[in-house]
């Protein structure tokens, strides 16, 4: 590889870091709280490519050596092609009709569980799904018991005919996508069948007391009372 694509390869993927950072569209690959570092990654990179683009010049320019052997110039150029991708086409984030196969099971930081704080005690509270399957499987304190709650996420139809309401959780980033989801019983589904798989919903529900289990990865039921169609999140990812 020649030093001019070597320092190529550096300003394209300096740039195409720095664009996705600043404009927000990192949050579509790695959590949010990994922007400040990939800013600094960023313009390390692009000081490197300065750095080596100054130092060829001040030395006159690149001075090419014949080895005795044939060398190929496409392979190098293909490094450039996850960098042009970010940085011209921006792949969306994953979300509905993404196929993510692996499921995540809520952790239990305790032996046992513990108590989690309490719900407020007015009105009907929105949970992240993460958090709702955490007090499920792991809350002694029962905060979820005879409550009522609201769930943001899109439909995920089962193999029995039913409805899930899922999303996607990244732990570190997109790579290691798992979907989280509740099983949805009882009436005030059909409407979510019937509906484009890019429609996001608020489910109003009660968690059925005890229905997580090993056996099904700690997936409770929730028992619906509302469907409510709303707009994608601006970022749809679960943390």
């Amino acid at each position: 590889m020649s030093r001019e694509t070597q320092n190529l390869i550096l300003v394209f993927l300096g740039i195409a870091v720095l664009k996705t950072t600043l404009d927000g569209t990192y949050v579509r690959y790695v959590k949010p709280g990994l922007g400040p570092y990939l800013i600094v990654s960023a313009v390390v990179v692009l000081l490197l490519a300065a750095a080596a683009i100054v130092s060829d010049i001040r030395a006159g320019g690149v001075h090419e050596h014949d080895d005795g052997h044939a060398h190929s110039h496409r392979m190098p150029w293909l490094l450039l092609a996850p960098a042009l991708v970010v940085l011209f086409l921006a792949p969306p984030a994953l979300g509905p009709g993404s196929f993510v196969q692996r499921q995540t099971e809520p952790p239990i930081t305790v032996a046992g569980g513990r108590a989690f704080p309490p719900l407020p005690a007015d009105g009907t509270p929105e949970l992240t799904m993460i958090d709702v399957l955490q007090r499920a499987r792991s809350d002694t304190a029962g905060t979820l018991d005879d409550r009522e709650i609201a769930v943001r996420g899109y439909a995920m139809p089962r193999e029995d005919g039913g409805v899930d309401l899922a999303r996607i959780l990244i732990i570190c980033c997109a790579a290691d996508a798992r979907t989280t989801r509740l099983h949805l019983v009882g009436p005030g589904t059909e409407s979510m069948r019937s509906a484009g798989a890019d429609q996001w919903w608020i489910v109003t529900g009660v968690v059925v007391s005890g229905s997580a289990t090993e056996d099904d990865r700690w997936t409770p039921d929730l028992r619906v009372t509302a469907v409510t169609p709303t707009e994608a999140p601006s970022n749809t990812y679960s943390y």
